[in-house]
């Protein structure tokens, strides 16, 4: 098979159709870099398969289509197309010629093509596959695969190996295998867990059943009995509802009587009470007589005193006016004096405001003389320094230049200097040399330490990845069985169908809050107790209201979903034992406590919690629990922690149960268990992963200090060479130094002269310098006096500023004082008018004439005030003799209540016992009501069938007992399961099949392993079978290519052929055995080389691309190259992209790669074989 075409459109450089023919042999493409040369091996890869754009130099897939240049617009797609021989049938296909081909859209649409028929991409890489051209294959290589076996690891390094083995299909299959193990393990421990908790659920289920199918049997011989009893109940009650409804009609008769004796004696009562209303009337009537005569009797008395009250007061009044008279005269005359002195005291202000405001202005209009004068001589003294200071830089710069041209000639005063002694030169020659030797020598010993230390931390490394992968396992187990107990919890498992349904829906229910087993929090050591004794009751469903219960039954009935019971917040009401009997129980040995105050749950469940728990008492033990309950009176339930049970009543169960091992209780308390263990085992597993990063890092850290190490001793060994090529080259200097000294002595003279010329001129500008110091010096002077005459001028300005200033201070003072005695006159003014006017007021009330006084005759006023009291004393009289008659027909009204009231009292007595009786027939009514309604909903019986199936010696009493104890005994069965039976028969053939599963599971797996254990058989076999023919050729190939020498492979970790890695030993002609990184760059490039040809000949390709691999190499070496080439052609079609002359003369045919348009690659070919015969 071999390459017979590659046709191009549109690929990258390769803007127009491009066809290019290859023959066997040789074929080589040259041109100048950036021509396109390396686009043409990437165009093979893109139609063999290539899926990384990266691998192809771009960002994305789109960037292989020609993307235009600044003369050439862009295309719309890129297309590719490889034509193969196939006469030999290499590839897997009938037909002798195949055309693949691929092309790319610049919407992104691809097709794929083989001899013009459309298929998928996979269908192109299963027909290379095997072939030698797969993927993975050495049918293309760049300087990339040179680089990847120079700079990798000898781990990394190993996937060559791999790649030529064919094992990758090996290691996909043992990678699915691997991911079809894991998914077969987690099915198999969530097979074992479901299993595993059926079973557990089944043990609770069988005695959920027997009590189910005990409460059968108890059930219908209490409903045979119950139907006698309801029977004979209804004519026992129906006798006596016959004897009450007789006596409620004695009673309405009795009643009758009553009625008419009650009216006659509230006729006589009316009568009666007439009589006292008339005298009412009339001693009312004398009453309010009585008031008004004396209501008048006191208005005489008030005039009376009033008149007398009045006379004093106009006397007490002029007295007062005449006193505020005379002290506001007084103060009106003080008023008018401080007035008189505020207003003097005014004008004195405004007068010294004035003077203030004209020396202000007198102050202000001075002038100030002779100032301007001084400031120009200022100004002519300053530009006289400034002169006086550019002649003295001047002479400075010159003074330091002198200085400078003589320290030069001082510093090659002493030729030793310059010129070192060529014995001290070689001195520290032969030093560096010996350094040099001892840290190669170190550097040596060294790199063996971390040899020694990466192959002791890899064993450690293996030891500790065997320990976390067995930790793994078990987190993993743990994880499926919490895994599989939360998804129970989360399924509610274990719960009856009713509860299970309404809790799975809760969401969709308003005011569910969870099952009791949810809301309450139990220790361990009480599960088993509490979970024995509350039974069924775990699953009670707490709501919110009655409504909440209400709406979840509801929606039981409509789904057919079951039965479930309902603890409403609002309504329930916790139970507690008596204070003295659970002080009794205190005392008592083995006495734990009472269950409610075991268990915690949120203050809002409490009272639920005290419902259900608060009466059950739990004991140590058996016998503890038997003496607690014969204590109690045997009227509690009490349990031991053992589970063991109690009843009121006296009945005990007990025995052994695996009850407590997969109840709610004891569920939820191993999931909370299984959750922090898994918690625990996982951040033990985390730290174990930790500690294997940082080994491995640490590996890795040697690794790469061993690369650097190897390079170290490298470099050491160059540097060495160095010096002592340093040491050779000291001794040629020596006599050169010799002869410099000897020219340095000759120029030191001349300098000499230079410095004494120079001295003599550093004197003169000194002179000149000192005279420019002095001449400044007077400027200052001089300066300094105009200054202090300017400044004495300023100061005589500052001061009248100053006194300004302070006049205009004193005038803003003078200012407010005015202000406030403006303000004080305006006060005292308005006080002086108005206590004038105040004056006049009492003035004219003084001497005005006083109104007349109302004249009173108080003897008149006596004389009424006797006949008044005369006709209140006859008044008084009257209304005695009224008040007798009134006593004594009130007598007689009392004897005629007191009748009516004796007979009312026993028409109230007839009224209530009637009400009595009538109650007690609508109970005797509604009672045989309810024993009817009961026989017909529970029995379907009519009572004449019921009397009809009555035995002739039925005994009501006895038979009351007896269902009385039948429904006892059913009552201490605690909640019955209805669903048990056949919940219990559904589990069981749940868990046969699962049981069936897990048995398939576990042959699954061990097919897997088996499967596993083959697969790496296989890699290993294939991988040591590989490693064997290239490491042969190898050895056969490198004295070839490096024309002497010997070269070896070798494995890092040869027990282990899964995980060894592969290291490169080579010995050039004249030089030692060593390490790949040692080598020279050329020599390690040739390795490398080497090694790609001895992977092709153990692995042929139909036909090689070698693109540019061999640009490292020398001359020499491009020979043994393309001889090479010439040798192994006849294996193999190669085809090189080189720009080495040595190559391009080994090719059959060469193509030339040009850019004559910029960013548009061109083809030129020509056959070197016909150019040769021609």
């Amino acid at each position: 098979m071999g390459l017979t075409r590659l046709q191009l459109k549109g690929f990258k450089s390769f803007a127009d159709a491009t066809t290019i023919e290859f023959s066997p042999g040789i074929t080589g493409i040259v041109g100048p870099n950036g021509s396109g040369k390396s686009n043409l091996s990437e165009s093979m890869r893109w139609v063999m398969g290539e899926q990384s754009a990266k691998g192809l130099r771009g960002n994305q897939m789109a960037d292989v289509i020609f993307a235009g240049t600044a003369l050439r617009p862009a295309v719309n797609m890129a297309e590719v197309t490889m034509t193969f021989d196939n006469r030999d049938h290499a590839l897997k296909s009938a037909l002798k010629t195949l055309v693949v081909r691929r092309a790319l859209y610049t919407d992104g649409t691809s097709e794929y093509a083989i001899n013009g028929k459309t298929c998928r991409l996979k269908d192109i890489t299963d027909l290379f596959m095997d072939s030698g051209l797969g993927k993975g294959s050495f049918a293309i290589i760049g300087q990339g695969r040179v680089d990847e076996i120079l700079n990798s690891k000898p781990e990394t390094r190993r996937d060559l190996i791999e790649e030529v083995a064919g094992v990758y299909k090996y290691k996909l299959q043992k990678k699915q295998a691997e991911n079809q193990l894991a998914t077969t393990m987690d099915n198999l421990n969530r097979v074992f867990d479901i299993s595993h908790e059926i079973k557990e659920q089944l043990a609770p289920l069988a005695e959920q059943a027997s009590i189910a199918r005990d409460y059968q049997n108890q059930k219908s011989a209490y409903d045979k009995l119950n139907k006698f009893v309801l029977a004979g109940e209804i004519q026992t009650l129906t006798a006596q509802q016959a004897t009450h409804a007789g006596h409620l009609a004695e009673l309405k008769a009795t009643q009758a009587k009553l009625e008419t004796a009650i009216k006659e004696g509230q006729a006589s009562l009316a009568e009666n009470q007439q009589e006292v209303a008339t005298l009412d009337s009339r001693l009312a009537a004398a009453q309010d007589e009585l008031l008004a005569s004396s209501k008048q009797l006191e208005q005489k008395n008030g005039q009376l005193k009033l008149a007398q009250q009045q006379s004093e007061y106009a006397a007490s009044t002029r007295s007062e006016k005449q006193t505020a008279l005379a002290a506001a005269k007084k103060e009106l005359a003080q008023v008018g004096q401080t007035l008189t002195d505020q207003q003097a005291a005014l004008t004195k202000q405004t007068a010294a405001l004035s003077a203030n405001q004209a020396a202000q202005e007198q102050l202000a209009s001075g002038q100030d003389a002779g100032k301007e004068a001084l400031q120009k001589q200022l100004d002519d003294l300053r530009a006289q320094t400034v002169d006086a200071l550019q002649k003295q830089a001047t002479a400075r710069n010159a003074i330091g230049e002198i200085k400078k041209q003589l320290a030069r000639l001082g510093t090659t005063t002493e030729p030793e200097t310059t010129v070192p002694a060529a014995p001290a030169a070689l001195t520290e020659s032969d030093q560096a040399l010996s350094t040099a030797k001892q840290h190669l020598t170190e550097a040596e010993a060294a790199l063996a330490t971390t040899e020694d230390n990466l192959q002791t931390g890899q064993d450690r490394l293996a030891q500790r990845q065997k320990q976390w992968y067995a930790a793994l396992e078990i987190v993993q187990q743990a994880k499926a069985r919490l895994k599989s107990l939360q998804e129970i919890n989360e399924d509610y498992g274990g719960f009856y169908a009713g509860a299970r349904a309404v809790l799975q829906n809760k969401a969709r229910l308003e005011g569910i809050h969870g099952a009791v087993a949810e809301l309450i929090q139990v220790p361990k050591e009480y599960t088993t107790a509490i979970e024995m004794a509350a039974g069924g009751a775990l699953q009670n469903i707490v709501v919110a209201t009655e409504r909440s219960a209400t709406n979840a039954i509801q929606f039981l009935k409509q789904n057919h979903a079951g039965r479930a019971t309902f603890l409403p917040l609002n309504v329930m009401r916790g139970r507690q034992l008596p204070s003295n009997v659970l002080a009794t129980l205190r005392v008592m040995t083995g006495f734990v406590g009472v269950a409610s105050d075991l268990v915690t749950t949120r203050t809002m469940y409490q009272n639920i919690a005290e419902n259900i728990l608060g009466q059950l008492i739990i004991a140590q033990d058996l016998d503890a629990a038997v003496a607690i309950a014969r204590a109690s009176g045997h009227r509690y339930r009490i349990v031991t922690l053992a589970g063991d049970i109690v009843n009121p009543g006296g009945s005990m169960s007990g025995g052994a149960s695996k009850h407590n091992q997969n109840g709610l209780l004891a569920r939820r308390t191993e999931t909370d268990k299984l959750a922090a263990q898994v918690k625990t085992m996982q951040a033990e597993l985390d730290a174990r992963q930790q500690a294997i990063n940082a080994l491995r890092d640490k590996l890795t850290a040697l690794a790469d200090s061993r690369t650097d190490q190897q390079k170290t001793v490298a470099e050491l060994r160059s540097q060495l060479t160095a010096v002592q090529e340093e040491n050779h080259r000291l001794h040629e200097q020596d006599a050169l130094a010799s002869q410099q000294r000897s020219l340095l002595a000759r120029q030191q003279s001349q300098r000499e002269t230079q410095r004494q010329e120079l001295s003599a001129e550093q004197q003169q500008r000194q002179h000149e310098l000192d005279q420019v110091t002095a001449t400044l010096a007077d400027l200052k002077q001089r300066t300094d006096t105009v200054t202090g005459q300017i400044d004495a001028a300023e100061l005589s300005s500052s001061e009248k500023a100053e006194r300004l200033n302070e006049l205009r201070t004193e005038e803003m003072q003078l200012s407010q004082t005015k202000a406030r005695l403006e303000t004080q006159v305006t006060t005292a003014i308005e006080q002086q008018h108005g206590l004038a006017a105040q004056v006049h007021q009492l003035t004219e009330f003084l001497t005005a004439k006083e109104a007349p006084t109302e004249h009173i005759d108080t003897a008149a006023l006596q004389e009424d005030i006797s006949a008044l009291t005369q006709r209140i004393d006859q008044a008084s009289q009257q209304i005695k003799t009224w008040q007798g008659d009134k006593a004594q027909a009130s007598v007689a009204v009392s004897a005629a209540q007191n009748t009516v009231d004796r007979d009312q009292e026993l028409r109230h007595q007839t009224l209530a016992e009637q009400e009595d009786v009538a109650v007690a027939v609508d109970r005797l009514k509604n009672q045989v009501s309810s024993r009817l309604s009961q026989l017909s909903d529970d029995y379907a019986l009519s009572f004449e069938a019921a009397r009809a199936e009555l035995p002739a010696d039925f005994d009501l009493a006895a038979a009351q007992k007896q269902v009385k104890l039948l429904k006892r005994g059913i009552d201490e069965l605690g909640p019955v399961n209805p669903t048990a039976i056949a919940e219990q028969e559904r589990l069981q053939k749940r868990a046969d099949f699962l049981q069936q599963q897990q048995d398939d599971l576990l042959a699954a797996k061990k097919q897997l392993e088996t499967t596993m254990d083959e697969m790496d058989s296989a890699v290993a076999d294939r991988f040591l079978e590989t490693f064997q023919g290239v490491a042969k050729a190898f050895a056969r190939i490198f004295p070839i290519m490096f024309g002497g020498g010997e070269a070896r492979l070798t494995l890092t970790l040869p027990d282990d052929l899964l995980h060894t890695g592969v290291d490169i030993s080579a010995q050039p002609p004249g030089k030692k055995l060593q390490q790949l990184s040692l080598l020279s760059g050329g020599e390690r490039a040739l390795t490398a080389i080497t090694l790609l040809f001895a992977i092709l000949q153990v692995r042929p390709a139909p036909f090689c691309v070698l693109d540019e691999v061999e640009a490292s190499l020398d001359d020499a070496n491009i020979d043994r190259f393309a001889h090479f080439l010439q040798q192994y052609q006849k294996h193999t079609q190669f085809i090189v992209i080189t720009h080495r002359r040595g190559t391009m003369v080994a090719a059959d045919r060469l193509y030339g790669v040009t850019m004559q348009e910029s960013g548009v690659s061109k083809m030129v070919s020509v056959s070197l074989k016909e150019f040769a015969n021609q």
